[in-house]
């Protein structure tokens, strides 16, 4: 498919609901509006097709992006294009799905994971913590000193730190309380003490981010 044709696939397919939504995340006014669904079915037919990704990226319409993520090309982006894109990513669902899916695979990954760290700027931090994240959940990248490590960070920094990172470094003491049952009570007892998010509202069904309340569901669920 054609830029051309990629973008009128999009359009066809907006959810006006999926863009109140989407805006009321965060997303820009120029958003379609179009559900996931759609959007991971054409990918996984385009397969990787990076120059259309970047063409896509550029159109700055967040459905187009989302999408752009999943055709990239991680060994073909360098840590300026890198942390461009993220410079770029203000709807955080995309700067995740950047993170997650794409910027943790290219090849200057230490360079990059450098350079956001010493960025002081909120989302370049968040992505950082995305970083943390994603070596949390694997295996050869962490072990019982960078645990220790990780936790002595988000002890002395979570409080204070600004929106966006305090999410993602949230989300590193979650992970690390639900998979690893060594320090699962110790997470448990750090997030009781900082007790950020305690007071949030979830609908029904949903799990709190706050992180004793997050962790204890996710082992739970283990534990079925």
């Amino acid at each position: 498919m054609t830029y051309e044709e990629t973008m009128e696939f999009l359009k066809t397919h907006a959810s006006p609901s999926r863009r109140k939504s989407m805006i009321k995340q965060g997303a820009p006014e120029t958003t379609l509006g179009v559900t996931l669904g759609p959007v991971r079915k054409l990918a996984k037919t385009m397969g990787i097709n990076h120059e259309l990704a970047l063409q896509l990226w550029k159109s700055e319409v967040v459905d187009a992006q989302l999408l752009a993520v999943m055709l990239l090309d991680p060994k073909q982006i360098s840590v300026v294009t890198a942390i461009s894109m993220i410079g770029q990513a203000a709807y955080e669902p995309l700067q995740d799905d950047l993170m997650f899916r794409t910027l943790v695979a290219i090849p200057d990954y230490d360079l990059l994971k450098k350079e956001l760290k010493e960025d002081s700027r909120d989302a370049f931090q968040r992505a950082y913590w995305s970083m943390i994240v994603y070596e949390i959940g694997n295996d050869k990248m962490i072990d019982s000193a960078r645990i220790e490590g990780i936790l002595e960070t988000v002890e002395a920094e979570l409080v204070a730190s600004p929106s966006q990172t305090q999410w993602m470094m949230n989300r590193a003491l979650s992970e690390i309380g639900f998979r690893f049952s060594d320090y699962t009570q110790k997470c448990i007892t750090i997030g009781e003490t900082l007790g950020v998010y305690r007071d949030m509202k979830v609908s029904p069904g949903c799990t709190s981010a706050y992180a004793p309340a997050w962790i204890e569901a996710v082992v739970n669920r283990k534990r079925k």
